[in-house]
């Protein structure tokens, strides 16, 4: 093929952006909680700060936000499904910047109520903390708060794995269906008995 004009690689050039710049915090806050709920999906979480602190060979270094998430992920993985995140504490992180000491109580909220979940800190040295525990679906309790969503999908996945031996291998009949249920129901109680769920 033809090779690139190199004579355009010292053209002036301009980059604009779409839009008005957001400067003040409360536009901000109200931006993240439209653009939050645009998402709208129970799965998807929009985790804030911009940026937190992570100590690295002894040191406090600030690093993106996305190492949250990872945390999160972590937490997610080490407690029990139905566990709230809400207040909890969160290893791996000894501070966060740009929520609490950016943004006011109000504007956190503003934010929240599109589905925005803050981490936040009480005090320097003090454990970071999920101010709530929001999902971007904020249409009802099941899907905006994170423990529910992960019992009802652990439990899910727990009853699909115990009962896919019976696909395929049996004919459908009142003695399979009743079998069915003695298995379900027994699942069911073994995570009634972990603290899962509460009632199934």
């Amino acid at each position: 093929g033809d090779a690139f004009p190199t004579g355009l690689l010292n053209e002036d050039w301009t980059l604009y952006q779409r839009g008005v710049a957001i400067t003040q915090l409360s536009d901000i806050a109200e931006a993240m909680s439209i653009i939050a709920s645009a998402y709208g999906n129970r799965r998807l979480f929009w985790i804030q700060p911009e940026n937190v602190l992570v100590t690295i060979d002894g040191l406090q270094q600030k690093v993106p936000g996305y190492y949250a998430c990872a945390a999160l992920a972590g937490q997610f993985a080490q407690q029990n499904p139905s566990q709230p995140h809400t207040n909890l504490p969160l290893a791996g992180l000894v501070g966060v910047r740009g929520s609490h000491d950016r943004f006011s109580e109000s504007q956190m909220a503003v934010a929240a109520a599109g589905g925005v979940w803050w981490l936040i800190q009480d005090a320097d040295g003090a454990p970071v903390i999920t101010r709530h525990q929001l999902s971007t679906d904020m249409s009802s309790v099941e899907t905006r708060e994170a423990s529910i969503l992960k019992a009802v999908d652990f439990t899910a996945k727990f009853l699909r794995g115990s009962l896919r031996r019976f696909i395929g291998r049996y004919v459908v009949t009142t003695q399979l269906l009743d079998m069915l249920g003695v298995v379900a129901q027994g699942v069911l109680d073994l995570l009634k008995d972990a603290g899962v769920v509460g009632n199934g």
